[in-house]
């Protein structure tokens, strides 16, 4: 949902009013509820995911341990 309201926000220029199309590419990390807390590892996944996100292409959500999605 993140991914798509940033799409389909009408972003403008704060000079001229011109439309600035914005896309996001997210990387998620996840942890088990009973996984110890890790937070460098938790950026790490969620880094690595971004990396696979961006590597499909724009506009794209990529989950640890799910398919990538659109």
């Amino acid at each position: 949902r993140i991914r798509a309201s940033i799409a389909q926000h009408k972003f403008t220029t704060a000079t001229d009013h011109k439309p600035i199309r914005c896309t996001v590419s997210i990387g998620v990390s996840t942890f088990g509820q009973n996984d110890i807390l890790d937070a460098t590892r938790l950026y790490k996944q969620a880094d690595n995911r971004l990396y696979i996100a961006k590597n499909l292409g724009r506009n794209q959500v990529s989950i640890e341990g799910l398919m990538q999605m659109h």
